[in-house]
């Protein structure tokens, strides 16, 4: 009785571990924000939507690229630097932007949420990123519209 049991037991834990995998590829795979895990400075996975705002294929990032790759070279110090602090423990988690490369090199603004976890059992950063390009140059337009209105107005005798 108790190896029908055991055999129930098993069965019933493989179908939940199914489960719980098959919800987590839902979430990370069908995403509209970017996923990302570094380790050992590469990234280890990134889901689809990362790929994409990269404009590579998850196979030629995954294992092969590093952060600082896909980061435009005036933002790389500080992109590190806080992959650093929280692999280190310094903080537990960030939210920042910086400029990215996509492959065909053309620059683009991401914003990141990302916090130290563990992977394998050894320190890795996980987040999601977004791509803020489109929000980014709309800014720029209003503050840029703003200064022309300021210097309309400012030049306009009273």
């Amino acid at each position: 009785m108790g190896t029908l049991l055991d055999v129930t037991s098993s069965l019933l834990t493989q179908e939940a571990l199914q489960l719980s995998e098959e919800r987590y590829r839902i979430v990370t795979e069908c995403s509209l924000a970017g996923v990302y895990l570094v380790q050992d400075d590469l990234f280890r996975y990134v889901n689809p939507m990362f790929a994409q705002i990269f404009g590579y294929r998850r196979e030629e990032i995954m294992d092969r690229l590093s952060p600082a790759d896909l980061v435009y070279p005036e933002d790389r110090a500080m992109v590190i630097n806080n992959i650093t602090r929280r692999l280190v423990g310094e903080v537990g988690f960030l939210q920042y932007s910086f400029r990215g490369l996509r492959q065909d090199s053309s620059v683009i603004h991401v914003e990141v949420l990302g916090r130290r976890g563990e992977y394998q059992g050894r320190p890795a950063v996980i987040g999601t990123l977004m791509d803020i390009t489109a929000r980014r140059r709309a800014e720029e337009a209003i503050q840029a519209h703003r200064a022309l209105l300021k210097t309309i107005f400012s030049a306009t005798p009273d």
